[in-house]
């Protein structure tokens, strides 16, 4: 896969691909929106070199994904966003386009670090409409403005930690600052999802809570991508965990890594319903030491 090149007239943009109701459609709309769920609350640490956030629609689950993202380090060079809906044995899934639409304007896409991913993994170019990384667009826009972006999809697969590890190598590498959001959401649980085995009620939703999210999220504290994978393939308690192998395997390839959980809900916490998506905001701080000072531009 070849680096996108050519003026700014001739670039491909890849244009908004999901209806209105997903996330606003206008520049004023999205800041209206964000300003809204952070009003009153003094600014956050930016410390954050990658981190793990919910792909529903913004009326599930934006709030926390933009208090997540907001925490992204302010220093950032290029933001990647990964996503997922792939299965185990898929490839590594990258768009090929030289810029994203949002309603703020188009990204750049990075063409040196897609370079660098697609002659590193085995990549195929992504052309499907997929909501894991678009509807985290608008987002970075938001909290980094005109920032150059890499747009891929990670499997459930030890692909997902080998992407991180390029992603890690080419940062130590340049000294470029790289930042990596890591788009999944946790148990589906319901009819709609074919995943029913603690009935319907209260009983249900407590399991999902307390039990199957709560053993993913220990997963993900750990920052053990091949833990993060395992448990989510074995017990249905992610979607698109490849995403979130990606960012813990990029975070570790930095330096010491601490978790944090920045929060955690459900969609039946904003709509009761008996099918129900469970989220969560989590970051990854890498600890001072040798690779994480090796940033220089």
């Amino acid at each position: 896969m070849q680096p996108g090149a050519g003026s700014y007239a001739e670039r491909v943009i890849r244009e908004r691909r999901l209806p209105a109701g997903w996330y606003p459609r206008t520049a004023e709309e999205v800041r209206e929106q964000c300003d809204s769920w952070v009003s009153g609350e003094p600014s956050p640490e930016r410390s954050f070199r990658a981190v793990v956030v919910p792909h529903a629609g913004w009326y599930f689950s934006g709030s926390l994904a933009y208090r997540t993202i907001r925490r992204l380090r302010a220093d950032a060079r290029v933001v990647v966003v990964a996503g997922g809906h792939l299965h185990p044995d898929d490839p590594v899934h990258v768009i090929p386009e030289d810029a994203v639409a949002t309603p703020f304007g188009a990204l750049a896409v990075d063409a040196e670090l897609r370079d660098r991913v697609s002659r590193s993994l085995s990549c195929v170019e992504d052309r499907a409409v997929d909501n894991t990384v678009e509807i985290q667009l608008p987002l970075v826009a938001a909290v980094f403005g005109s920032i150059p972006v890499l747009c891929l999809r990670s499997p459930p697969s030890r692909q997902a930690a080998e992407l991180g590890a390029v992603l890690a190598g080419y940062a130590r590498e340049t000294g470029r600052s790289v930042v990596v959001i890591g788009s999944t959401d946790l148990t589906h649980y319901g009819a709609s999802y074919g995943f029913s085995p603690h009935g319907e009620g209260a009983e249900a939703v407590r399991w999902v809570r307390e039990t199957n999210d709560a053993r993913f999220l220990e997963a993900l504290t750990s920052a053990d991508p091949s833990a993060i994978v395992r448990r989510a393939v074995a017990e249905r308690s992610a979607c698109s965990s490849g995403a979130a192998a990606t960012a813990a395997a990029f975070a570790r390839g930095m330096g010491p890594v601490e978790v944090e959980i920045v929060g955690y809900h459900t969609s039946f916490d904003v709509m009761p319903n008996d099918s129900f998506v469970g989220y969560v905001g989590a970051g990854f701080r890498v600890q001072p030491g040798p690779q994480a000072d090796s940033f220089r531009k």
